[in-house]
């Protein structure tokens, strides 16, 4: 797997400062959400909503971020809609459509220890115990009430009942064009088969159904070599990934990085750490002996929102629940739907991509190694993945075997074509055995050959969730204004007593973005296993 420089400054998603157009409607035009809370070990949790259809609400953004009525900020008492919420009682009203929901879990003590230390103009060092993201499809007068688990997972139930909105705001449900992608119209060949191979992994290691929302890519898109040493600690890069941070900046591989920001930072860490949107971003920088300085102004890199199941009926269920990837997988997905964005965006595709594909064979093994020479002429395959619904996950190859011989073929030379062409050449049904090491006992593995499966799916992509972040981006500073206006109001009214403090984009960064640029130092290549 690739190695990469790492920033967590949006690791938590779309935590924006806009809010949603909200409006009053008839009652027949909208539904009821309650989150309940829940016993969980002897503890009370309940939740509330923290972004809607990746925005933080409206109602919210009027009482400056802090999730407290407007009541409450004026009296310094816990009010009605704090009360309701503590309670797990608390009603949001949304209009009939699809809505994605970013929900927090809080411990209801820490919750109350929020509300009241803010209302103190303390810092609170409470937080919710997590974030839970899910994909809400609503119909007409509908109560709908919603449980949350620590592990993420989502309980939903509805009744019908009729929906009287009075004076309360309405979340509005997303708005988009459908352009569907028909199986025939394929990506280039490379990014297709990417494409299954991501899609059979999230079936197989993830969930076969989920929703992933829209966020910034949490890779800066280089990779350090770890061998290079510089006298006055510059960093050299190996190679610098397409549609990532990095190259939107213009870095190259071989530049050694001499300088971090002006005023200069002392090294990538603290200079993700203090990046905030729209600030100008520099580095200086070796290229072929000669310095150079790199600037742009500092926008992520935004991965869309993302909704996936095997077929038509899975995709309009009602609930879809949000997903956690594994690092190696989140990189590999995001690296991915980079590029198939950037692919249909060049074509002039916008609003929501509707990419269906059936089942279909695979001709590849289902392996990925790496050739290690074991002495003189002889090598073997260590195994670094094997693809789920493959003949190699079949045969029952696994992460750290040795494979020494195929059907008796040795390597015997650097070169392992011949023991792809072996396995790509296998006739179903046919045979055959790999002979290897595991745990330092040989084993021979016999198999009878079925070809690989590329499983069915329907892939929704919003195109339009990269434009709607950074526009809702570009008015932070607005809103910041609004924020600060208010602070003044209060000191005014309130004399000494201390004022909210405003919301930013930024967050921490990583306390080291560096990483290993070679996980398996004195290998040599690396086998796509055919």
């Amino acid at each position: 797997m690739y190695s990469v420089y790492k920033s967590h400054k949006f690791v938590l998603g779309l935590v924006l400062l806009l809010g949603i157009t909200t409006h009053t409607v008839s009652a027949k035009e909208c539904s009821s959400l309650q989150l309940k809370q829940t016993e969980i070990e002897g503890e009370t949790y309940l939740s509330r909503i923290r972004l809607s259809n990746g925005l933080m609400l409206e109602s919210e953004i009027k009482k400056y971020t802090s999730g407290l009525s407007t009541r409450t900020l004026r009296t310094g008492l816990i009010g009605g809609d704090e009360l309701r919420t503590l309670n797990g009682s608390k009603l949001y009203y949304l209009e009939p459509g699809e809505h994605s929901v970013t929900v927090e879990l809080w411990k209801k003590d820490d919750l109350e220890k929020y509300y009241t230390d803010f209302m103190r103009g303390t810092d609170s060092p409470k937080s919710p115990e997590r974030l839970s993201t899910f994909r809400l499809r609503v119909e007409d007068n509908n109560a709908y009430q919603v449980v949350f688990s620590l592990d993420g997972q989502v309980t939903l139930s509805a009744e019908k009942s009729l929906c009287v909105l009075d004076n309360n705001y309405i979340l509005g449900a997303i708005t988009s064009k459908v352009d569907e992608i028909k199986s025939s119209e394929k990506l280039p060949p490379e990014l297709e088969k990417r494409l299954r191979v991501v899609m059979n992994k999230l079936f197989d290691n993830v969930q076969p159904l989920g929703l992933i929302n829209s966020e910034v890519s949490q890779y800066f898109g280089a990779v350090k070599d770890d061998n290079y040493k510089d006298k006055d600690g510059g960093v050299r890069l190996l190679s610098v990934l397409p549609f990532s941070l990095a190259h939107k900046l213009g870095l190259l591989s071989g530049d050694v990085i001499v300088s971090y920001g002006d005023p200069a930072y002392s090294n990538l860490t603290e200079l993700l750490t203090a990046l905030d949107y729209k600030k100008e971003m520099k580095l200086e920088v070796l290229r072929n002996s000669s310095l150079v300085a790199l600037n742009m102004v500092y926008e992520p890199v935004v991965v869309p929102q993302v909704t996936y199941g095997r077929d038509k009926d899975d995709i309009q269920k009602t609930l879809i629940e949000g997903v956690e990837f594994d690092h190696e997988l989140q990189f590999e997905y995001e690296r991915l739907m980079l590029e198939i964005t950037e692919y249909y965006r060049n074509k002039n595709y916008k609003g929501r991509l509707n990419i269906v594909r059936d089942n279909t064979l695979n001709e590849q093994f289902g392996l990925i190694g790496t050739l290690d020479k074991i002495s003189g002429s002889k090598y073997s395959i260590v195994v670094d993945e094997v693809l789920p619904h493959s003949a190699a996950k079949a045969i029952g190859l696994k992460v750290g075997d040795i494979i020494v011989s195929v059907n008796d073929k040795v390597m015997n030379t650097q070169y392992i074509t011949h023991i792809n062409e072996t396995l790509k050449n296998l006739a179903v049904g046919e045979e055959y055995t790999i002979a290897i090491e595991r745990q330092g006992k040989s084993i021979a593995l016999t198999e009878k050959f079925t070809a690989s499966a590329f499983l069915s799916f329907n892939l929704i992509i919003e195109l339009d969730s990269v434009d709607t972040y950074y526009a809702n981006l570009a008015s932070i500073k607005s809103v910041n204004k609004d924020v600060k206006d208010f602070t003044q109001l209060l000191r005014n009214s309130q004399g000494n007593r201390s004022s909210p403090t405003s919301s930013r984009i930024s967050g921490k960064g990583p306390s080291s973005p560096w990483q290993s640029s070679n996980k398996r130092s004195g290998k040599e290549s690396k086998s796509s296993g055919k």
